[in-house]
């Protein structure tokens, strides 16, 4: 653990922290602690700063890594957590990470045209994807309302005269619109490919053994 202690030219009292390979300086200052233990985390912290991260399953992770698993493992507690829904009982869009998509970035319009995008475009069959949620394009009346009065006088929001009249605009505005956008839904996985799901699952077994 390379840790340099930082004081005050004159002082042996230890004042900061520093990382001895970046130079990172870590505060007790920051711990809302006994100075003891909030020195003992500093010293902890700048010792850690380039120390190398490591994934549950032995990858190692950048040190500035933003996570803690590495791509597969977070792929796979991804799907593990999600609910597995039944391919029949499932209309709409679905998100693979690893195809193109008809509708681009990994997007399909629907489930049944996976098979023949892939095929058409010299990609492998995703083992499962994620079904989608839509965001239709809305306005927010009181929204509008706050920002039109926003830099007015205190009291200009209640002010207005005919609120109502916009809000009625607004719904029956937003009722006539058809733009949608599309995000994965994380929580639910339609399975195509058990067998090569279920491998994905079981990887680190195998490995292991």
């Amino acid at each position: 653990m390379d840790v340099r202690e930082l004081t005050f030219k004159g002082s042996n009292e230890v004042q900061l922290y520093a990382c001895g390979k970046c130079g990172r300086v870590h505060s007790p200052g920051i711990f809302a602690c006994r100075s003891d233990l909030a020195h003992a985390e500093a010293q902890r912290f700048a010792g850690e700063c380039c120390k190398p991260k490591v994934c549950v399953c032995g990858v190692e992770l950048p040190v500035n890594a933003g996570y803690t698993a590495c791509e597969k493992c977070r792929e796979k507690n991804r799907v593990q957590k999600a609910q597995n829904i039944a391919p029949d009982d499932y209309n709409g869009s679905v998100y693979s990470d690893s195809n193109s998509g008809d509708w681009g970035e990994g997007y399909f319009s629907e489930l049944s045209i996976v098979k023949e995008h892939c095929h058409g475009h010299d990609e492998i069959e995703p083992a499962y994807v994620f079904t989608c949620h839509e965001q239709p394009l809305r306005l927010d009346a009181e929204n509008i309302l706050e920002n039109a009065t926003s830099d007015m006088h205190e009291d200009a929001h209640e002010e207005v005269v005919d609120a109502d009249e916009v809000h009625k605009f607004v719904k029956q505005w937003n009722s006539k619109q058809t733009c949608r956008s599309f995000y994965p839904n994380w929580t639910q996985v339609i399975i195509l490919d058990k067998a090569r799901f279920d491998a994905l699952l079981n990887a680190d077994r195998s490995e292991a053994a």
